[in-house]
């Protein structure tokens, strides 16, 4: 909704980007949905996917949305026990670190990791 602020961390992205190239390392933006963005995702769709676009022309993006909005087992992905679900638990961290290697992985990201 506010352009503004989307520009600005559209600049952001950009500078570690560039960052990234000048410093010869692949950056990776990892977009981590809270639970309630999952539930208004189901309803409404992904309300980000412009953004997503454009900053994956610049960077890697590992949206995690994909993989966690069909679970069945999010109360146990999320700690906290509240509506909003913003942090993950050690349950969900391992889900998570699992996607992000295997996704690096595939895409070649990986060097010297077996």
């Amino acid at each position: 909704k506010n352009k503004n602020a989307v520009k600005l961390f559209e600049k952001l992205v950009d500078e570690f980007a560039n960052y990234g190239k000048k410093n010869k390392f692949v950056p990776v933006y990892l977009f981590m949905p809270q639970k309630d963005d999952l539930s208004f995702i189901k309803q409404k769709g992904p309300y980000y996917s412009d953004f997503i676009e454009n900053i994956s022309k610049k960077l890697h993006v590992i949206d995690l949305t994909d993989y966690l909005i069909e679970r069945n087992d999010l109360d146990e992905v999320y700690s906290d026990d509240n509506e909003y679900g913003g942090h993950y638990s050690s349950f969900g961290n391992k889900i998570i670190a699992e996607i992000i290697y295997k996704d690096l992985k595939e895409k070649g990201l990986l060097k010297n990791i077996k």
